[in-house]
């Protein structure tokens, strides 16, 4: 049997059996289930207030040995007026026809939907209509939110969607080494991707785009390894922002619509405002932005955090900001944004070892674009199975193994950051040594040569000082530059390079 068809069948028998798998599901205590063959699911908290299941116990629930409550009964009780044990059971039996989970952080109720086997946020309404059917006159608003706080007790969690597996067509898949495991509600996924597990599946139009479009090995397959690792949503390892350069019509949008899976997409300016970071960023395993200016880009907080590096131990202000951020949801979320040019930035070592710089430098031609609605629906499976080979090797190098250096790429920004930053690339070698001296007429008179043969304007020679006296190892000063000169202005730390 395909894989494809042994999934759906196990999609079906789950279905077939959801009623009873809701029953046992909830009717656990959180800590007795441990799935020892698949992998730990994400572990189910406890409410910790009184108001659990004992509370529930001495109000009439009848404990595990009783029969199974039913809504004849629960209709009775309030006919008798026993109303707290009513409701004990009318929440009792609620969980019995649906699976609900309550988020503790924000108080909203979740509902499984077994035809999809993710969880919606509809669970308030799904709750309101099932008891105002089955308790007819007795459905009150009040009533209602008594019976739902019974429900809360017994059905809160930490997060959503930290299982350790990729929710897809035909089951979760466990990764390290990749197998496919039933669905199980304990995952608590919220969304699911809609392509499937299939080893055979192959992608072949999607690898010759690529080669039109990233002509590289090495930056393919850093690609790849980056789009695998935007399918690991539970958590982010390795601090890693990809930026992907190059001029319109380079097909970056294209191919990215076709790797990703579950997008946000929060602009690096908004992304300035926590609040709108926390409430956008909350789920979505990837934050994508394509077009992104320079200067936008250089105001993104991340990019920021790279260059500050993380909160101080003894800084109480920065580690509370932390902590208010929703950095638990936050953290997860990868970051891509493609952008034209890079801007200059005043950052040192540390950040250039957490950016991904991938080039999209050629135009994709009519000929070449093939259909976007066709390539996802026959080659969805391939491009699953391609960007999971580049999870693996993620996990079992620990870490990007197509990743550059940090002085690489350095140099790289260097290039895409506008014609000055191409000019320090091609022309200049920075060295950070202060015995590296060149006079500053000379590497001006040299930048505007540059600029000429591009056929651009040069900018202004203290406009040109600013934006290269940015890197932090270069400086402007006065000094001798070869023995038995004068004393000029020159540039330190920076010498030509050798042709």
């Amino acid at each position: 049997m395909s894989t494809a068809k042994s999934g759906e069948s196990r999609f079906a028998r789950f279905r077939d059996t959801s009623r009873k798998g809701d029953r046992d599901f909830l009717n656990r205590s959180s800590n007795a289930r441990a799935d020892t063959s698949e992998g730990p699911p994400s572990e189910r908290e406890q409410d910790p207030s009184a108001g659990g299941a004992a509370s529930d116990a001495e109000e009439g629930s009848g404990g595990g040995g009783q029969e199974p409550a039913t809504w004849d009964q629960v209709v009775e009780l309030y006919r008798e007026g026993s109303k707290k044990k009513a409701r004990v059971l009318a929440a009792r039996c609620a969980m019995k026809e649906r699976t609900f989970v309550t988020l503790r952080r924000s108080e909203d109720l979740y509902v499984l939907d077994t035809n999809t086997m993710t969880y919606l946020e509809e669970g308030e309404q799904v709750l309101r209509e099932l008891l105002a059917e089955r308790l007819g006159s007795y459905h009150t608003t009040y009533e209602f939110g008594q019976i739902r706080a019974k429900i809360e007790a017994k059905t809160y969690v930490r997060e959503l969607g930290e299982a350790k597996a990729i929710p897809l067509r035909n089951g979760d898949l466990a990764i390290d080494p990749p197998r496919l495991l039933d669905f199980d509600p304990e995952r608590r996924y919220v969304v699911r991707n809609s392509a499937q597990w299939d080893r055979s599946a192959r992608c072949w139009t999607f690898r010759r785009l690529l080669r039109t479009v990233v002509p590289t090995r090495q930056e393919r397959r850093l690609l790849q390894e980056y789009a695998g690792y935007c399918l690991m949503h539970w958590r982010r390892p390795w601090r890693r922002v990809l930026l992907l350069t190059g001029s319109e019509g380079n097909g970056v949008g294209l191919v990215m619509r076709a790797v990703m899976s579950w997008v946000a997409h929060v602009s690096p300016e908004r992304l300035a405002h926590s609040n709108e970071t926390s409430s956008r960023l909350r789920g979505p395993w990837v934050n994508m932005v394509n077009g992104v200016s320079p200067e936008a880009l250089a105001k993104t907080p991340i990019l920021q955090d790279f260059a500050a590096g993380g909160p101080r131990h003894a800084d109480r202000t920065q580690i509370r900001a932390v902590k208010q951020s929703n950095q638990q949801t936050q953290r997860a979320t990868k970051h891509v944004y493609s952008v034209r040019e890079l801007p200059a930035l005043p950052v040192g070592e540390a950040f250039f070892r957490r950016v991904l710089l991938v080039r999209f430098p050629n135009q994709l031609s009519a000929s070449d674009r093939p259909d976007f609605k066709r390539l996802r629906s026959e080659e969805r499976d391939g491009i699953l199975r391609w960007a999971v080979d580049g999870l693996q090797r993620v996990l079992d190098s620990d870490g990007f193994p197509s990743e550059s250096n940090a002085e690489t790429t350095r140099e790289r920004w260097q290039a895409f950051s506008g014609p000055i930053g191409r000019f320090k690339a091609g022309v200049l070698k920075v060295t950070g040594d202060p015995q590296d001296v060149v006079k500053k007429r000379a590497v001006y008179d040299a930048y505007r040569d540059f600029c000429k043969h591009e056929g651009i304007l040069a900018d202004t020679i203290d406009q040109f000082t600013r934006t290269l006296t940015e890197d932090p190892r270069i400086e402007s000063a006065r000094r001798v530059p070869q023995p038995g000169d004068d004393q000029v202005r020159c540039y330190v730390g920076v010498r030509a390079r050798e042709r």
